[in-house]
């Protein structure tokens, strides 16, 4: 759990020190692109990972973000399908 607290803070960080005309970083927000199982086979390991990542985002948030910057999540359905998931990346 450590090390995936570590590996977190390091890409927020990295997001978060981009250059503001970055995509998906302003002055006030950094938004994250997920794609995940939304529905289907694996609907329960999608759901629960997005679950555990807004609530960290909220912990994150309610600390003042980073950099004052608020972290914002944008999931994409796949449905546990390579095809989807390939769609939901391009579009993310």
């Amino acid at each position: 759990m450590y090390l995936l607290r570590v590996v977190f803070f390091a890409l927020v960080i990295t997001f978060a020190t981009l250059p503001v005309f970055s995509q998906g970083v302003t002055d006030s927000t950094i938004l994250i692109g997920q794609s995940a199982a939304l529905s289907g086979p694996a609907q329960a390991l999608g759901t629960e990972m997005k679950a555990g990542i807004e609530a960290y985002f909220k912990y994150i948030n309610s600390q003042g973000g980073v950099n004052g910057r608020m972290l914002i999540l944008k999931s994409l359905d796949d449905g546990y399908e390579p095809d989807r998931a390939r769609a939901n990346t391009q579009q993310l």
